[in-house]
């Protein structure tokens, strides 16, 4: 069964899908026995006893043990044969935006350019449209939705940003995917003042997600931003231009969203704690340009040339 109706089957019924070589393995690979199985089980048995056998016990057992062995044996394997097979990461480092409004486009351009995978999530056809003419990845959708699972692909995708405008919605869909990433890597963008003065109580952080970049990093407060032409810019942290030197340059309006770590990971500032970034890391910000570097024009991803 293992070893050869199940990939015979996988690849005759999967003939003319878009599946890869190492999909198609994986799903040879994967049959665990479940709720199926012990029906039919159930069924004859009770067939049998009508018929007068009385080993009908043993049919049960082992279709039980079928059941136990497969969940076991697959349970334990899945994730390394996936591995193997190059279909998951084991730590996946990208990032899901559930909102693809322009300065989130913005942000998620940056971190493809640096390698990392990222997908946006909005019921906003034009900001969909938009974002996949930049050539991002993005869906039409509720990041609500019960099948958003099935249409979304998520390799290498290890975290969630709530960043849509209403509160609510975000602290929702923080709860909704703490399941698939963790509680360690679901955030949301703090919550309005208008949201603090109507719940005038803190929402406890199981309810919520973690809170990205600053206490002060609302929605309202980063489209004010960008609007009056804030840029998200890269710096590469050293000994000579260090944090100081970055803070003496853009001021205290500079807002770090990220530092990507030499080894090639995405480490999210949050609103409690500080940024620190070590020479050799890239420093991810919002920051409004000097006036001297105005004149650099960006590349061709609108991201600025300055350091």
């Amino acid at each position: 069964m293992i070893v050869v109706v199940r990939p015979v089957a996988v690849f005759l019924s999967t003939l003319g899908l878009k599946l890869g070589r190492n999909e198609r393995f994986f799903l040879a690979w994967m049959a665990p026995r479940g709720i199926v199985a012990a029906a039919v089980a159930s069924v004859f048995a009770m067939r049998l006893v009508e018929r007068g056998f009385d080993n009908y016990t043993s049919l049960v057992a082992l279709v039980f043990q079928a059941i136990i062995g497969t969940v076991v044996v697959y349970g334990l394997t899945a994730s390394h044969v996936a591995r193997w097979l190059k279909l998951a990461k084991p730590n996946p480092q990208g990032v899901l935006f559930a909102g693809a409004q322009p300065w989130a486009q913005s942000i998620a351009n940056l971190l493809k350019s640096e390698g990392f995978e990222v997908a946006l999530v909005d019921s906003n056809w034009d900001n969909v449209t938009t974002a996949r003419n930049a050539g991002l990845r993005a869906y039409y959708s509720n990041i609500l939705s019960e099948n958003l699972l099935y249409d979304v692909q998520l390799n290498g995708i290890g975290r969630l940003f709530a960043i849509t405008p209403n509160d609510e919605v975000n602290s929702l869909a923080t709860l909704h995917f703490v399941d698939v990433f963790g509680t360690s890597e679901v955030y949301q963008l703090p919550l309005s003042t208008k949201s603090k003065v109507e719940r005038r109580e803190p929402r406890p952080l199981h309810l919520r997600g973690r809170y990205l970049f600053d206490k002060k990093a609302t929605h309202d407060y980063l489209t004010a931003r960008f609007q009056s032409g804030a840029v998200v810019k890269k710096t590469l942290i050293t000994e000579e231009f260090n944090y100081d030197s970055f803070n003496s340059m853009y001021g205290k309006t500079a807002l770090p969203i990220f530092i990507i770590t030499e080894s090639g990971d995405l480490k999210v500032c949050t609103a409690d704690s500080s940024p620190s970034p070590s020479p050799g890391e890239k420093l991810i910000s919002i920051v409004d340009e000097p006036e001297d570097e105005k004149k650099i024009p960006p590349d061709k991803n609108g991201k600025s040339n300055n350091r």
